[in-house]
């Protein structure tokens, strides 16, 4: 966790050394918006993620389309847009709601994810979970069965690998 919290702070330096304007802004600001997404992962602080999405929309802004970086920058804020969105959207879809099984199956992907990323063992017992709901949600014959399915079956296996 220290290595995060130096990260974030070198780049928050190197943004107060650069001037306007120059080449290497949006490349930094997505550095510095990787950092904090990835503490948000670890610690779950919502202001963590809500600063990664608005340096993300600025590192954006200094890459329009065309530009070499823009879809490095367009994927990273998408990242955590989706974060933000899918914790968000299950809070809003209760037990009955019609849109419950997408907010169930995308967090459980996000989840996932971060379990490929980081190793935390509670983000992918939670997917597995998720995923448990998910396919409730969808019975037999169902088209998006198939999807919630593979992405169980993924998430089961990864918890019963041996680590190397």
């Amino acid at each position: 966790m220290r290595d995060s919290e130096d990260s974030i702070k070198l780049y928050r330096a190197t943004l107060e050394l650069l001037p306007l304007g120059h080449p290497e802004m949006s490349s930094v600001l997505r550095g510095l918006a990787l950092c904090l997404s990835n503490r948000h992962d670890k610690l779950g602080v919502v202001d963590d993620l809500e600063e990664a999405i608005t340096i993300g929309r600025a590192a954006l802004e200094l890459c329009p389309r065309g530009h070499r970086e823009h879809g490095k920058s367009l994927q990273c804020l998408a990242r955590d847009l989706r974060k933000r969105f899918a914790q968000k959207a299950l809070e809003l879809h209760h037990t009955g709601h019609l849109d419950r099984f997408s907010s169930l199956y995308e967090l459980a992907l996000c989840l996932s994810h971060r379990h490929d990323k980081h190793g935390v063992a509670d983000d992918l017992e939670e997917a597995i979970l998720l995923g448990h709901e998910a396919l409730k949600l969808r019975p037999p014959g169902h088209h998006r069965r198939a999807a919630v399915l593979y992405s169980l079956a993924c998430d089961l296996w990864k918890k019963f690998q041996v680590p190397p």
